[in-house]
């Protein structure tokens, strides 16, 4: 506000914004102040577009949320002591929060390092299973991690167990009750979602024009089942059916699935996509009265799902390094040795003479050199090497 003009930084403060109770692009009559996203290059457009239709979608969610503070005083940001007051890391670590009651959020707010086009976070999660919440990949609580994204990505994750209800990705689709809605769901806890909705213009909620959807998910190692429960409360609020796509995250493919609608064995579409790890619903109809029950059940001692992305974020990194091409080539065909012993990265790429490339050119960076070791090992390195 009132500073210097920056693409990085008008892009992370959107990104923040959409992470944030409230989210406005602040303007005047200053001609010199760019507050439209068109006003910037086409890979600003392109991210501010898609953290703004992320915002839009996650209405549901935060409206949820919006109640959940006026009736329990929970509020929609929270500082992570708040749900780990035991923890000593949880007072150390102010860069993050949590946003409502399933994900844990770290916009980036630092500028992307030169040498390796990357943005780079610290994020402590506490105990427990956490995912990715845009990927599903697995990361084990209790530590620091380093993560890096480029100007489009967001850090957030989801505690294990989580449901997180989306609307529509839309150009703009207003602001009343969704006719369809994602629920994403990730596995490892037992949990309830209860959606809340009124009709978003009046105060009649306060005399019970209201409704509330319970999501309900049974976690129990190698099965689990899914609820979504008839809705309580003046359903003339919501539409009179409505479309939901459930994305099951990070499990297993079952070798058993039951879907039954009011008691009813019924055949519903579904799909298992082997890269993602993602199982997923789609086009189920339901009224304000159905009852939705599905059961997913697995051979293995657990229906969840481990998913690992290092060697894609390993090679994504290389893409985005200020580093010779050729360098970049050497290191990823060693990539299966350098993840057995990282030391490999500390060596010297100065011995390829059949290329001619500058000494310069063959050596790693410190901030690159760092970023690759923090992504092999999910860890927050800097933070341990200052700590011996």
């Amino acid at each position: 506000m009132g500073g210097v003009e920056d693409r990085e930084l008008y892009t992370r403060w959107v990104q923040f914004g959409v992470f944030s109770p409230i989210l406005r692009l602040h303007s005047n009559k200053n001609p010199f102040h760019r507050r439209l996203p068109w006003e910037y290059d086409d890979e600003v457009y392109s991210a501010t577009k898609e953290a703004m239709q992320l915002r839009h979608a996650l209405i549901p969610y935060l409206y949820t949320m919006a109640y959940k503070f006026s009736t329990e005083g929970l509020p929609p940001v929270m500082p992570v002591y708040y749900n780990h007051p035991e923890d000593e890391m949880a007072y150390l670590c102010s860069k993050q929060y949590y946003f409502g009651t399933e994900m844990v959020v770290s916009p980036f707010v630092s500028h992307t390092d030169e040498d390796t086009g990357l943005a780079r976070q610290i994020v402590w999660l506490p105990e427990g299973d956490w995912f990715d919440f845009r990927t599903g990949e697995h990361y084990e609580g209790g530590g620091k991690y380093a993560v890096y994204g480029n100007l489009k990505d967001i850090p957030v994750f989801a505690k294990a167990g989580a449901i997180i209800p989306l609307g529509p990705k839309t150009e703009w689709g207003g602001v009343e009750n969704p006719e369809k809605l994602q629920i994403n769901i990730f596995p490892g806890q037992t949990n309830i979602f209860s959606l809340y909705e009124d009709d978003g213009e009046t105060q009649l909620y306060k005399k019970g024009k209201y409704c509330s959807t319970e999501f309900i998910l049974n976690w129990h190692d190698n099965y689990a089942d899914f609820s979504i429960k008839p809705a309580a409360g003046d359903s003339s609020v919501i539409p009179g059916q409505r479309e939901y796509e459930l994305v099951f995250k990070s499990v297993k493919n079952p070798c058993s699935v039951t879907v039954k609608i009011n008691g009813e064995n019924v055949h519903v579409n579904h799909r298992y996509d082997e890269k993602t790890l993602q199982l997923t619903f789609e086009q189920i109809v339901l009224k304000p009265a159905d009852h939705l029950y599905i059961s997913l059940k697995t051979m293995s001692d657990t229906l969840m799902e481990k998913l690992d992305l290092t060697e894609e974020k390993f090679i994504n990194a290389l893409m985005s390094f200020k580093l010779n091409t050729y360098v970049k080539r050497k290191i990823f065909r060693d990539y299966p040795e350098i993840r057995q012993n990282i030391g490999l990265l500390g060596r010297s790429f100065i011995n390829n003479k059949r290329y001619r490339i500058p000494v310069i050119d063959h050596e790693l960076k410190p901030a690159q050199a760092v970023a690759l070791c923090e992504i092999l090992k999910k860890r927050d390195i800097i933070s341990l090497i200052e700590q011996k």
